[in-house]
C-alpha cells in the first residue's frame, strides 16, 4: 500500500503535504502481481476474508523484514 497515494504511512516521518484525506481503506484482494504479499495490509481500517486467503505469510514476513517496516506488515 503505497503511503503516497492514500496520505496514510505508520512511519512517524513521513509528512505529505497536499495528500487525499482518506476516512477508511478496505482491501478487497491481493493482485497476482502481489506474490500473495500482503506488504501494507496493516495500514488498512478493514479486509475481506478473500485477501487474507490470498496471503502467502512467508512472503509478506520477508518483505516486512527487508523493507524494515514491520509495523505496516
Amino acid at each position: 500500500m503505497d503511503p503516497n497515494i492514500t496520505g496514510r504511512s505508520s512511519s512517524p516521518f513521513f509528512k505529505r503535504e497536499n495528500s487525499l484525506t482518506v476516512q477508511r481503506i478496505v482491501v478487497l484482494n491481493l493482485s497476482k502481481a502481489s506474490g500473495g504479499s500482503a506488504m501494507g495490509i496493516g495500514m488498512a481500517d478493514f479486509t475481506t476474508d478473500r485477501a487474507v486467503k490470498a496471503m502467502n505469510l512467508d512472503t509478506t514476513w520477508i518483505n516486512c523484514i527487508t523493507a524494515g517496516v514491520t509495523a505496516s506488515g
